[in-house]
């Protein structure tokens, strides 16, 4: 059976309007489970680094966004903080609220759009840096649990979902969420 022009008409047109769908879906697919990772990953090494109050823990999320616009924003399933965490720098005195300061930085959007899909990994809580470097008070403890532990983690696990994909492409055993 010969495709009129018409019938090729409505087939690229319907094909227009389905894989941007399908591609989102894929992408939020992916990005979901990486975020899954990330706190899987955070509650498994605890070792790295002694969070008393829980607000590091609970700083940290994903946004996921499409060309600048958060689609969700991924947050650890379960809230630990039950109080703020009091925090002094030089003249700064405040009480962090870990989830408080992740809901702000994630809808606020910063560096959002340097895609048209972006994965932004946030660690909120003002003091993350000291964790990262082991002080001021914090010695050698969380020493680079984020630069040479959690980051390099999120990498190999993009590289794994996304190399699961490459595998259900070639056997074309793909299932729409």
């Amino acid at each position: 059976m010969k495709y009129s022009g018409h019938n090729l008409a409505v087939i690229r047109k319907g094909m227009r309007v389905f894989i941007p769908s399908l591609e989102q879906k894929y992408i939020m697919r992916l990005f979901t489970n990486v975020s899954k990772a990330v706190f899987e990953w955070i509650d498994n090494h605890p070792s790295y680094y002694k969070d008393r109050t829980f607000n590091l823990r609970d700083s940290i999320g994903v946004g996921i966004y499409k060309e600048g616009v958060l689609l969700d924003w991924i947050h650890q399933p379960s809230e630990k903080a039950t109080e703020g965490k009091k925090f002094k720098y030089k003249n700064y005195k405040t009480i962090v609220y870990g989830r408080e300061l992740l809901n702000e930085a994630i809808t606020g959007g910063n560096y959002s759009d340097i895609a048209t899909y972006a994965l932004v990994l946030y660690a909120t809580a003002p003091y993350g840096l000291f964790v990262e470097l082991g002080g001021p008070s914090g010695g050698n403890k969380g020493v680079n649990w984020w630069s040479e532990g959690l980051i390099p983690m999120v990498e190999d696990k993009f590289r794994q979902e996304i190399k699961a994909i490459e595998i259900k492409a070639k056997t074309k055993s793909f299932d729409v969420l």
